[in-house]
């Protein structure tokens, strides 16, 4: 769709490179044509099937390319700079939308005959999501105690339920994720520690997957403890469809000489279709083994206990 644009409007210079262009969507003013001729009597003419309508337009603020095969228009180039008296022509003669449009580009390219595509709606479902017993607490820390492989922490569940606005509507978009960061530590020092979206860091939060096994996605955890259920006993899995949610996961460092453990946890539940964090918990997992360093070796001091004085004479009067 192009605007048409009077040729009092156009901005001064050389207009020998402009096109005029017959189109449907013009004004039907016969005068444009020798006005446009006058101006710029070396002007190419590029015609279309409505010619014979006597739609014409002398057009400078977009170049347009003739493609002779297909009898159209068949690139346009961006909008040129409107002088302040021109833009103030142009909306006296053809209206304030009309110049809006011309400064906006062309837009989608539409076949004649055919109606212009309707905007493309994309309808958001709406969800609720609460986390439930036994998650972990808000702010909660779980020890982490030596084993054979390291430091270990006490497992935890993750336990959730979708909620749907509508008896119609169902919870697949809603979903699970969850991400951590923190160090592993050995004699004080961080130790790699990799993710598949990248190492782990102290300060950035990446999502919890390690070779592939991945928490809350409704497909295959990729040997994670992971799973939707339809009952809030967990007892009937659907993956797709299941409003309740689990998972288990059992944090360690693999590594026995690391002797240092503080992890961080965040659990959202969202919604895919939007992103939108439904729910938020966060809690964190800490253990080491390394004895408590005492003041000489920087530890800081603790309170200062009063001593209690003796009595020399336990029951004497000092007169």
């Amino acid at each position: 769709m192009h605007t048409c644009v009077p040729e009092e409007a156009l901005p001064p210079g050389n207009h020998r490179d402009s096109v005029l262009v017959v189109d449907s969507s013009c004004l039907r003013d016969d005068r444009l044509l020798a006005r446009a001729g006058q101006s710029n009597p070396g002007a190419r003419r590029h015609t279309s099937r409505t010619q014979a309508q006597g739609s014409v337009l002398a057009h400078t603020f977009l170049q347009l390319k003739a493609c002779s095969s297909c009898g159209g228009v068949k690139e346009e180039a961006p909008v040129a700079s409107l002088t302040p008296d021109a833009a103030l022509a142009l909306q006296r003669w053809i209206g304030n939308a009309a110049v809006a449009r011309l400064l906006a580009g062309p837009g989608p390219q539409v076949r004649e005959g055919e109606p212009p595509s309707p905007p493309e709606i994309r309808s958001v479902q709406r969800l609720a999501g609460e986390f439930l017993a036994p998650t972990p607490e808000e702010g909660s820390v779980l020890a982490a105690t030596p084993s054979g492989r390291g430091l270990i922490s006490n497992a935890f569940e993750v336990h959730a339920r979708l909620i749907p606005a509508g008896a119609t509507e169902s919870c697949t978009p809603g979903q699970y994720r969850q991400f951590v960061k923190g160090e592993f530590r050995k004699d004080g020092v961080p130790q790699e520690h990799g993710l598949d979206s990248g190492p782990m860091e102290r300060d950035k939060y990446r999502e919890d997957i390690i070779e592939r096994k991945r928490y809350g996605y409704r497909g295959s955890p990729f040997g994670a403890t992971s799973a939707y259920f339809t009952d809030k006993t967990f007892s009937v899995t659907d993956t797709q469809k299941g409003c309740f949610y689990k998972n288990w996961d059992q944090p360690s460092s693999g590594n026995a000489e690391d002797d240092e453990i503080d992890l961080q946890f965040r659990g959202h539940l969202i919604n895919t279709q939007d992103d939108s964090i439904l729910a938020e918990r966060q809690w964190s997992v800490y253990g080491t083994t390394r004895a408590p360093l005492s003041e000489d070796e920087g530890a800081a001091p603790g309170p200062k206990k009063k001593k209690k004085k003796k009595k020399m004479c336990p029951g004497c009067i000092i007169s």
